[in-house]
């Protein structure tokens, strides 16, 4: 019998990889934006961060991707309490059903989470184990690592034309604003308040959510209840005092406002795993130690 053969429609035909980074930005960073002619996909694995897409300013969280089209100018503010975790990949597509991606940012499926790490294992074996800067060395002895590069990239986007939900992305996004901003309002009063007169009434005050959803939220996204959260702040802070201030032992619990240094001690301890002397003699050295009497 004859064989027919099956056209190969290419839907999604991704011509040249462009960059593909994965890195995690400080709290506070600000990339001040660029624009170029071909496409740019940022995905944020965890955290949030402000996109700036021409005149839009997007919120994206953990799991939300963008799409800038070739010619946007686009930018990036690190304005939350997590640093953000992002993977970009710039590439050229001339695919009409790129249009589809065209102003578009939306919350993906976990089977195509799956396949935005199966992109990242691919490219540390074909570039190395840094993602996180410019330079690009293509392991030769990882066959086709580019070209596997470009097919799981294309799945990935053919996976996202497929759904019929994109629009909740949008109804979503004020929600999400609203708790990350609330998230970040909380942060920014226990870093100013570190002298330990933060009551868990006051973060719920100043972030405008009620107990139990506070309290959810911080466990989701911080890993930790609102005041563990605040006792981590604090005793990073102890750490700092102690290792750059120059600060000894009873001047570091002045300053954070415990009771003594004896039970800034304990706490430190328990928060450490080491006494805050033990601490301070491990960066300083032996001759620079320092007791409570000092």
């Amino acid at each position: 019998m004859p064989y027919a053969p099956i056209p190969c429609e290419r839907a999604i035909e991704v011509r040249t990889l462009f960059t593909l980074y994965n890195f995690r930005f400080a709290t506070g960073y600000v990339f001040r934006g660029e624009s170029h002619p071909f496409w740019e996909m940022v995905y944020v694995d965890d955290g949030a961060v402000d996109i700036g897409a021409d005149e839009r300013k997007i919120m994206l969280t953990g799991g939300d991707v963008i799409f800038h089209k070739p010619g946007e100018f686009h930018s990036i503010w690190a304005n939350y309490a997590h640093a953000p975790s992002l993977v970009v990949i710039s590439f050229a597509c001339d695919s009409p059903a790129m249009r589809f991606f065209e102003n578009r940012f939306m919350r993906i499926l976990p089977r195509q989470r799956m396949l935005v790490r199966e992109i990242l294992r691919e490219a540390h074996a074909t570039f190395g184990e840094a993602l996180d800067g410019p330079v690009r060395v293509v392991n030769e002895a990882h066959l086709g690592g580019v070209q596997m590069l470009t097919l799981l990239l294309e799945a990935f986007l053919i996976s996202l034309l497929r759904r019929d939900d994109a629009q909740d992305a949008a109804r979503q996004a004020p929600e999400r604003h609203r708790e990350w901003g609330a998230l970040d309002e909380a942060v920014k009063y226990m870093r100013a308040n570190l002298a330990g007169n933060v009551r868990f009434a006051d973060l719920c005050r100043h972030a405008g959510m009620g107990a139990t959803a506070l309290k959810q939220l911080f466990r989701q996204q911080m890993g930790a209840s609102p005041m563990a959260y605040y006792e981590q702040l604090r005793m990073g802070e102890a750490r700092r005092l102690l290792a750059d201030a120059g600060l000894n032992v009873a001047q570091t619990a002045e300053a954070l406002g415990f009771s003594s240094p004896a039970y800034f001690s304990t706490r430190f301890h328990r928060a450490t795993g080491m006494p805050p002397t033990a601490y301070r003699k491990s960066v300083h050295g032996a001759g620079n130690a320092a007791s409570w009497e000092e």
